[in-house]
């Protein structure tokens, strides 16, 4: 598994000195493009001052770094994950910027740190830091790498171009058992059975230990992080509408998928790990971890060995349609629910435009009244967007788009739960012959 992540560089001559330690990393695991490694600050300086010379701009922001993770599931060499990391460079920066990257040896974690020039070699302008840019197109090319050389691709679910990760961090916490989201997952389920309204399951959610926080989408505080976590980030069952649906339909059973093993043994004995030492090390703690795994499943999952050998990585690829769906009507839910009080406030601000107009000193009016005013005005602002976007005249209108919504958002959900059904039960069957 490999993630990126990206950072801006406060002090260039320092990263540069950072990545290339010779504790962390060897002279065949660091390249460049486009500059020279021994004089890399040079380099990257003379096109800041040739930006200042031609566009009569100061660069502020000189250099970002990209930091690409392997993860201890992944059979591969620091020569695989360098060759590797600069086909990303490459990819990315398509030829625009200098660089230079290291591949650090001295963690239990392969990693590569790239640090390029955000001036353009040839046009001079700027690196673009779109979000869209510095997140999802880092993590779609990422990914074309991970497809290309067969990698983990740690990707739990898609909505148009964001994509959604599940971290290293947490998937060594769930097997850990110590993960937050599993945590706070098993709590959701049981407050579920427990309520009968959703005013009920905040109130079981409290008593759990496990304070809430209502906005767009409704989160939980993690006592030890000390920051809430959305529970969209659990998955498409423990959204707020998903969350309202099944204590409505008490006889609604949400379906997951068996449990998968998520690691695996490394055999030690082809040639690569007799060659290298730091290899075979690195294979060794990989199989303690599989081996600590296969207890877990054995000893708290009470699962036979029989049983585990026929469990296989399940790729829920065939949800990602129906999910985007239900996250887009689950949007619009939200943004008519934030804009229908706009009918009440405009009906109740009638009197208020009447009195403006016969006031002898208007401005004076309007500054008594500005709050007034300004709910008016936001009020006309919904109303206007309500009929541009929705087509929607009358708070009759917004109530009746509002309930076909929730029927079509609730066959989409109840229809994406006999999927899973259907197709675990296949794979079983598959296993079975």
């Amino acid at each position: 598994m490999s993630i990126v992540k990206i950072q801006s560089v406060r002090r260039l001559d320092n990263a540069i000195a950072y990545i290339q330690q010779e504790k962390k990393t060897k002279n065949h695991l660091v390249s460049t493009f486009n500059c020279d490694k021994d004089y890399i600050l040079e380099d990257f300086n003379q096109l800041y001052e040739e930006r200042r010379n031609t566009l009569r701009k100061e660069t502020k922001n000189k250099a970002k770094m990209i930091i690409q993770s392997f993860d201890f599931e992944e059979d591969i060499t620091p020569e695989e994950v360098h060759k590797i990391g600069v086909e990303l460079a490459d990819n990315y920066l398509k030829g625009e910027h200098q660089y230079i990257i290291a591949t650090h040896i001295d963690t239990n974690y392969i990693h590569n740190h790239i640090i390029f020039n955000q001036v353009k070699t040839d046009s001079l302008l700027m690196y673009d830091t779109s979000r869209i840019n510095t997140i999802d197109n880092l993590r779609i090319e990422n990914d074309k790498l991970s497809r290309k050389y067969q990698l983990i691709i740690p990707q739990e679910r898609k909505h148009e171009d964001k994509i959604h990760y599940i971290s290293q961090r947490e998937q060594r916490a769930r097997l850990k058992g110590t993960s937050f989201k599993e945590t706070l997952e098993v709590a959701i389920d049981q407050a579920i059975n427990e309520s009968v309204s959703y005013s009920q399951f905040i109130e079981k959610m409290n008593d759990l230990g496990f304070e809430p926080k209502q906005g767009k989408y409704l989160a939980f505080l993690n006592q030890k992080s000390g920051r809430y976590m959305r529970t969209k980030t659990l998955g498409m069952n423990y959204t707020e509408n998903s969350i309202k649906y099944r204590i409505e339909h008490n006889d609604f059973e949400i379906y997951k998928f068996k449990y998968t093993v998520k690691t695996r043994e490394i055999d030690k004995s082809e040639e690569k790990y007799a060659k290298s030492y730091g290899l075979r090390k690195w294979a060794t703690k990989q199989n303690i971890i599989h081996l600590q795994e296969i207890s877990h499943l054995v000893f708290n999952e009470h699962k036979s060995l029989e049983e585990i050998e026929q469990i296989q990585k399940t790729e829920a690829e065939f949800t990602q349609f129906i999910e985007n769906k239900v996250q887009d009507k689950d949007e619009i839910l939200y943004d008519l629910a934030r804009r229908e009080q706009a009918f009440s406030d405009y009906k109740a601000s009638a009197g208020l435009i009447a009195d403006y107009k016969e006031a002898a000193n208007k401005q004076a009016f309007k500054s008594d009244h500005y709050q007034e005013f300004k709910t008016f005005d936001n009020a006309k602002k919904d109303l206007n967007y309500l009929k541009k976007q929705y087509s929607i005249y009358s708070y009759d209108d917004l109530l009746a788009y509002k309930a076909s919504l929730l029927k079509d958002r609730d066959q989409l959900y109840k229809h994406f739960t006999s999927i899973q059904r259907i197709q675990d039960l296949e794979k079983q069957n598959k296993r079975k012959k």
